[in-house]
């Protein structure tokens, strides 16, 4: 798996979109920094982590079918 953590977006975009990593693995790492992150720094109000899983693999869906949209 990929160091998700050290790519800008351009470079995880071009990964999910090569397949390299999918969109909900990319969605996983975020939320685990995020996390982190949180427990630190108390940044975040609200965390919509099922929500945002559930678009990760509807993505990870459209990608498979061929009918994403640019990322």
């Amino acid at each position: 798996m990929m160091n998700m953590d050290q790519l800008s977006a351009r470079a995880l975009a071009k990964g999910i979109q090569d397949r390299k990593v999918s969109s909900e693995e990319a969605t996983k790492s975020a939320l685990e920094r995020l996390t982190a992150c949180h427990k630190l720094t108390n940044c975040v109000i609200t965390l919509e982590a099922d929500e945002a899983l559930a678009a990760a693999k509807a993505a990870d869906a459209a990608i498979a079918s061929g009918k994403a949209g640019p990322l």
